[in-house]
């Protein structure tokens, strides 16, 4: 939507009336009001798109589940579990991809440069999305060659390295697999290829995954180890992904509680939506055994349609109502998965990641930041909800309550700081949790917390924690 520009009051005014109905109807359809209502059934398409393009790999890391509950063999129907998505169906996929689609990780469980026209696919998906679309890869670079380098640069925007180990020794023991030698000169070529381009469309990123076995390297030595090595990438340093409870770290005394009532509402069944190499359509990019596969397949029907097959709407539903032992029987073991109380993932990040787009077209300028009537303040306060400042928006709620001389700016009103409490309701538990996790020696905050250091002209010790990618 563009957003225009209209002078003086009258105008101004004239447009917020004229607008309201649309911007009310954007905030009904966004993800932020789907989930924070308990809605099953969705009008949008999740923001968050995973395409996987093979479920094989070239590690067995000691924090990834991949290795003992990746589907493996052939079905009960007499398919490969293990494979790489097919040239026709991943175009046909490229072709259904809906406007609501704000990123797209081009990965899943699984090396995806282990393609033979990964290449030819990423220029392709590129093409098709166009610049509106975020792309991103996480490779363990025993694929990448330095001739991928400008392929790569171009069609991504966030490039992810997964190293966890700086010697040959941490390494082996880590990726399950010795060829630190080997991976470290693909990441060399690629990054000396990298650092000849005049404006690389991506930004590269070392994913350095806090675990046991590599505590033995500190924050700043891996940071001096990297930027001494490859001084044109960024780092990124946090916390292991449990696998609901499938590996042995990343586990909490609060995943064992009888009474799991009050459990975060997790925001993954409203903002990403997974298919994987087959076709087949998973609940979540965090299952890993891949093994249920009743939500339907794509492209044999289109991924709009697919978005409320009825597997997932109830796949939801036992989500909203915190029905862990329905889920488990998707073989989904979300009651220990500790994503559930990962801040910066369960958070407005991902709820708003479309609608903060959306929001900028409905901004108006030309009134010099003066709202003068219970109407704009009104407008502004749901501009505010798409973009997930919920202060904003209840400020905006409250004032025009306040000085609305019409009945139908307070009702409107009055149901929006409805819904608004209702986003707070879904964390009414959040001191609850804190002090569960205390006991524990930890912090919500830094459960997962990620420590970004970030290459540039001006210094490379930057740490950005607010970075959401």
């Amino acid at each position: 939507m563009v957003r225009r520009e209209y002078n003086g009051p009258d105008q101004v005014q004239a447009q917020v009336l004229s607008r309201m109905g649309s911007l009310e109807k954007e905030c009904r359809r966004s993800p932020l009001y789907a989930w924070s209502n308990g809605l099953t059934e969705l009008d949008y398409f999740p923001p968050i798109l995973y395409i996987s393009p093979t479920n094989a790999c070239t590690h067995r890391c000691a924090i990834c589940a991949h290795k003992d509950y990746m589907r493996k063999g052939l079905s009960e129907t007499g398919e490969r579990q293990r494979g790489l998505m097919d040239w026709d169906r991943f175009r046909a996929i490229c072709e259904q991809i809906p406007d609501d689609v704000a990123r797209i990780y081009f990965y899943k469980h699984g090396e995806p440069l282990l393609h033979p026209r990964y290449l030819e696919m990423v220029q392709y998906l590129r093409q098709k999305v166009g610049d509106k679309v975020e792309i991103a890869i996480s490779t363990n670079a025993t694929h990448l060659r330095k001739e991928m380098a400008r392929p790569l640069a171009d069609a991504f925007d966030v490039i992810l390295l997964s190293t966890y180990g700086l010697d040959r020794q941490t390494f082996a023991s880590l990726h399950g697999k010795d060829d630190f030698g080997k991976v470290m000169a693909n990441i060399k070529d690629f990054h000396d290829q990298y650092a000849a381009m005049p404006s690389p469309r991506s930004k590269v990123y070392f994913n350095f995954v806090r675990q046991a076995g590599n505590l033995h390297h500190s924050d700043d030595e891996v940071e001096e180890f990297m930027i001494s090595k490859f001084p044109y990438f960024h780092n990124s340093i946090h916390g292991v992904y449990n696998f609901g409870g499938r590996i042995s770290e990343g586990n909490f005394g609060i995943f064992e509680q009888e009474d799991k009532s009050d459990f975060p509402v997790c925001v993954f069944p409203y903002t990403i939506f997974t298919v994987l190499w087959d076709g087949w359509v998973s609940h979540c990019m965090v299952d890993v055994e891949e093994v249920f596969h009743g939500n339907g397949r794509a492209p044999d029907s289109s991924l709009m349609d697919l978005l409320n097959h009825p597997g997932l709407i109830d796949y939801r539903r036992a989500s909203v109502q915190r029905d862990f032992p329905a889920l488990w029987q998707r073989r989904l073991a979300c009651e220990k998965c500790n994503w559930l109380f990962h801040l910066r993932a369960q958070s407005l990040n991902y709820l708003t990641l479309k609608t903060k787009q959306i929001a900028e077209g409905f901004k108006l300028t030309g009134h010099e930041g003066l709202e003068l009537s219970a109407a704009e303040m009104l407008y502004n306060g749901l501009v505010k909800y798409l973009e997930g400042d919920m202060a904003g928006a209840a400020g905006g709620m409250l004032l025009a309550s306040e000085v609305a001389g019409e009945d139908w700016i307070r009702e409107k009103a009055a149901l929006w700081e409805k819904n608004l409490r209702k986003v707070y309701a879904q964390r009414h538990a959040l001191e609850k949790w804190e002090k569960a996790f205390n006991n524990e020696g930890i912090t919500m905050r830094h459960l997962f917390k990620t420590t970004y250091f970030e290459s540039s002209e001006q210094g490379r010790k930057k740490r950005l924690d607010e970075h959401n990618f």
